[in-house]
């Protein structure tokens, strides 16, 4: 019987963060485009407002992504003129990515409005499942993380 039970939950779980996922992939596609980037390009535009510059390595594993992947990312950014490199000091292969005035410009209200969006689903959940929604939350992220380590 506690296998059966497990099997639902596990079904159930999987189909729930499948869920979650699409909605939140949309979610974030949607504000992308109203500032006229990709979702990653918008990623990499918020991690920067939040850290200021970072090497094209640095930014690869804040996205997870691979090098040659952020190099082309930042082309377009380049492009759009919301992000430069500048070649670094020591090393003159490494190479800086910092915000531009008009990135900074555009990744604040980037980031003011992912914080609005997200405080406009917050409020439509009732307040008294907050805490226990990021606990929640938390220990499914943990659970997941385990797995990875594990496998």
């Amino acid at each position: 019987m506690t296998e059966m039970k497990n099997n639902i939950h596990s079904i159930e779980l999987a189909e729930i963060t499948s869920l979650l996922f699409s909605n939140c992939n949309e979610k974030e596609a949607r504000l992308a485009a109203k500032f006229s980037v990709s979702s990653v390009e918008s990623r990499c535009l918020r991690i920067l407002f939040q850290q200021k510059e970072l090497t094209v390595n640095q930014l690869a594993q804040e996205l997870s992504l691979t090098s040659s992947r952020i190099t082309r990312i930042v082309d377009g950014l380049v492009d759009k003129q919301l992000v430069q490199r500048s070649a670094g000091e020591k090393d003159r292969r490494v190479f800086h990515i910092s915000l531009t005035a008009t990135g900074e410009k555009l990744s604040a209200d980037l980031h003011d409005d992912h914080i609005k969006i997200h405080t406009e689903i917050i409020n439509n959940i009732p307040e008294k499942y907050h805490r226990t929604m990021f606990e929640l939350l938390e220990k499914l992220n943990e659970a997941v993380e385990q797995w990875l380590e594990k496998n």
